[in-house]
């Protein structure tokens, strides 16, 4: 019994040095990173100096930065540091001047591990607007892509955002679909709306090569134009008209005519509510509400009686963003499906009516 003691309070002792050790540690790092990020603030400023007083960046600098960057631990105090001067009237021609410096890293870290290439791509992401143009400094990016790591993957892209080429965004898309890496739609899209440069132009590009993407990408890149324009809606009815688009996508663009009516889609969405998948009809019948003629109303009344609880849900939401006439909600409120009666009474409760 006594040994056992002895043992407890050893492992105890172990885990309260290990404890004390890591606290120790931690505060260590911290301290050490604050004074890199105070020395980088200072070697920085002195740059801007110069700068600002017409003289050209000095060589030294560059050297000193090409071998402290290689280091992530000095990398992440210098974006600290480079960050804390984003409003300094000279910041843009230092980051110009430092350029070469991002070139030479970035093919320094392709050759290093996941975490610090994501990083290095985080940094590129971070700093590069509208300033970090070299097509070398993208393209080695580009090669990072090879990694399925996701973290990686979503840096690499918010860096290849900054850039003002939109094709090596689509080239980037049809290397992640031609390795059949899936990229969340919602990473897509919310990256592609920060795409600071001619939008017009990227979406006429990312259209254009919709054929060479994953659905993934595809859904992505709906949601984007979705957000941004109504300019697609004759293009996208075309695309609804095409062979074997993938369902996902299909009720994308459905989605896309609930924002953007137009009659030219209504005989598809009429068909799609009728249609054997639940999807289509689940979606077709909440899109429907913004296309209230007679032949509409009449679909979604027949919708109220689907098996699908879904689709009856939305084709009573639906009717009653319509023009329905009291007629109508009487031939289903007195009807024989106790199922759409229930249904529709609810959401007349619910939403008025």
């Amino acid at each position: 019994m006594i040994v056992v003691t002895y043992i407890y309070f050893f492992i105890c002792l172990l885990i309260m040095l290990f404890t004390v050790g890591y606290i120790m540690y931690q505060y260590y790092r911290r301290r050490t990173f604050k004074k890199r990020v105070v020395l980088f603030k200072q070697i920085i400023e002195k740059q801007l100096n110069i700068i600002h007083e017409h003289r050209p960046l000095a060589e030294k600098h560059r050297t000193y930065l090409i071998d402290k960057l290689k280091h992530v631990n000095h990398l992440t105090a210098y974006h600290d540091a480079l960050f804390s001067f984003q409003d300094h009237e000279e910041v843009t021609d230092y980051k110009r001047a430092v350029e070469p410096v991002i070139k030479q890293l970035a093919t320094y870290y392709e050759k290093r591990d996941d975490m610090e290439k994501a990083y290095f791509s985080y940094f590129v992401a971070s700093h590069a607007g509208g300033v970090w143009q070299d097509e070398v400094i993208y393209r080695t990016l580009f090669h990072y892509l090879d990694e399925p790591n996701v973290y990686l993957r979503e840096n690499v892209l918010k860096a290849l955002y900054q850039q003002n080429n939109p094709e090596w965004i689509t080239k980037a898309y049809e290397t992640l679909s031609r390795q059949h890496i899936d990229h969340h739609q919602k990473l897509i899209q919310d990256g592609l709306m920060r795409y600071p440069y001619d939008k017009q132009l990227l979406m006429e590009q990312l259209f254009n090569k919709r054929h060479s993407f994953s659905e993934s990408i595809l859904l992505g890149v709906i949601g984007f134009i979705t957000y941004e324009t109504s300019d697609y809606q004759q293009k996208f009815a075309d695309w609804l008209k095409e062979k074997k688009v993938p369902l996902e996508v299909e009720l994308k663009l459905y989605r896309y005519f609930k924002k953007y009516p137009t009659e030219q889609v209504k005989a598809h969405l009429l068909a799609a509510i009728k249609a054997p998948q639940d999807e289509k009809r689940i979606v077709a019948a909440d899109v429907l509400a913004e296309y209230g003629c007679d032949d509409v109303i009449q679909a979604l009344k027949t919708a109220v009686s689907d098996p699908n609880w879904f689709v009856r849900r939305n084709a009573s939401r639906s009717l009653l963003k319509t023009d329905v006439t009291i007629d109508d909600l009487m031939d289903i409120l007195t009807g024989h499906d106790r199922y759409a009666r229930a249904m529709l009474r609810y959401y007349l409760e619910t939403e008025g009516g």
